[in-house]
């Protein structure tokens, strides 16, 4: 029986069809837009009308791919992060969406997003044998550090930090990116989060390691599971500094609007890792889709 689940996420809104037999997950679709919910956000308080419709397009468009598949709006759990969270306008758009398209959108908490971000990587890593995880989740609105244990799945802990890839990139645009990340770790204590490796999840760091891996589109399969040195990650934000969003998105097409804010995401996961005192980062291409399908919608 296929399953759906569509993120609405502050940068990107996702949707993901899946299968799930003999504990197997098999992928049927899996698509991403940036649809950039968050911008402007801390200045406005407000989606803006741009990105609003950008998402209303974007879920119309997933509503005809859930029509070839026999699947309803009704069938999909459709979830909403940060951004939504924050956003005075988000209960009417979101009323909006449901009257005209029939998606019920939930507005679930950091502990909820964290909670289906960390069994869907969970899943994602039993291949690999790993039992304690730390996991960095970069959105665009937050980041969701994670402790996990794999067998049998359990959430240890977790932590939300209201910085995120389109967050950040409207500090660096201001100049207040170094500013506002030392007043955001003044306030948490990170030392029971630190590790050794950290895997890294969602659309800024799968993006970055289809560019490491020099791709000319983004291929899942080959992006999952890549693995590499804090130092050498270092130096590829380093590198990245250098290009603007035009040069970075005629180099990487696959990035579309992401390339706006990609070395923002970038540099939130190189500046946390830093704190964290990690090693070494991984990739990892599952997240919150995958959870609240393998849970079967939300129950926590």
């Amino acid at each position: 029986m296929l399953k759906a689940s569509i993120d609405i996420g502050s940068n990107t809104t996702l949707l993901l069809i899946a299968k799930i037999k003999d504990g197997l997950m098999t992928i049927i679709e899996d698509h991403s837009v940036v649809t950039a919910l968050g911008r402007d956000l801390d200045k406005n308080k407000v989606f803006i009308e741009s990105s609003m419709a950008d998402t209303y397009k974007t879920l119309s468009e997933y509503k005809e791919i859930l029509k070839r598949h026999r699947l309803s709006p009704e069938e999909t759990i459709i979830t909403a992060t940060e951004a939504s969270r924050v956003a005075l306008n988000a209960p009417e758009f979101y009323q909006r969406i449901k009257k005209e398209l029939g998606f019920d959108v939930q507005i679930i908490s950091s502990d909820q997003e964290a909670y289906y971000t960390a069994l869907g990587v969970s899943w994602m890593s039993k291949k690999n044998n790993n039992d304690l995880l730390h996991v960095l989740d970069i959105g665009g609105a937050s980041t969701e550090i994670i402790k996990l244990k794999c067998e049998p799945f359990s959430k240890l802990s977790s932590l939300s930090l209201p910085i995120g890839s389109v967050r950040a990139t409207d500090w660096l645009e201001g100049n207040r990116y170094k500013e506002e990340l030392a007043a955001i770790l003044s306030r948490v204590d990170l030392k029971a989060y630190e590790a050794e490796q950290l895997v890294c999840v969602a659309g800024s760091m799968t993006s970055v390691g289809a560019m490491i891996k020099g791709l000319n589109s983004f291929e899942a399969d080959l992006v999952n599971g890549l693995h590499l040195s804090l130092a050498d990650f270092n130096t590829f934000v380093n590198n990245l500094q250098k290009y603007s969003g035009t040069e970075l998105e005629k180099k990487y097409p696959f990035l579309g609007k992401r390339a706006r804010t990609i070395y923002a995401g970038a540099l939130i996961a190189r500046d946390l890792a830093v704190e964290l005192k990690v090693k070494s980062l991984s990739i990892s291409t599952a997240g919150l889709r995958h959870g609240t399908i393998i849970a079967g919608g939300i129950h926590v």
